[in-house]
Parts: C-alpha cells; structure tokens; sequence
C-alpha cells in the first residue's frame, strides 16, 4: 500500500505546491516533500513499519500546522 502512497503522494504534491505556495510557508511545503522522499526511501529499503510511524506522525504535524496557521 505504501507503494501506491509514494506514487501518488509526492506527484501530487509537486502539482499542488506551486498553487498553494502562497498560502503556507515553504519550510512547511519543503518538510512535506522530504517526508514524503524519506517515506518512499524506507519503503524499498524494507524498513516499511518505521515508514508508517513517521508518515502518520507527518501527516498529524503537517494537519496541526496548518490548522495553526491558518
């Protein structure tokens, strides 16, 4: 399943960034990035247990933040 998250993830959010730079901080949109990469990294190194922790401690983070932000 992380496979397909990967590949729809990071596209999608390469897409979004450009439209939406305006409204969120870039550290916030560059840290999203690289924990999707890292994500990805995880998953073909087989460390895919470690690689849910940290994407669903990400996705909370990157929720709260926005959420502040806004």
């Amino acid at each position: 399943m992380r496979a397909v998250d990967g590949l729809t993830d990071l596209p999608l959010l390469l897409v979004v960034i450009p439209l939406v730079r305006d409204l969120l901080p870039m550290p916030l949109l560059v840290a999203n990035v690289a924990v999707e990469v890292l994500l990805v990294v995880l998953y073909v190194a087989g460390r895919d247990a470690a690689g849910s922790r940290v994407g669903q401690a990400a996705s909370y983070a990157a929720v709260l933040a926005v959420f502040f932000l806004s």
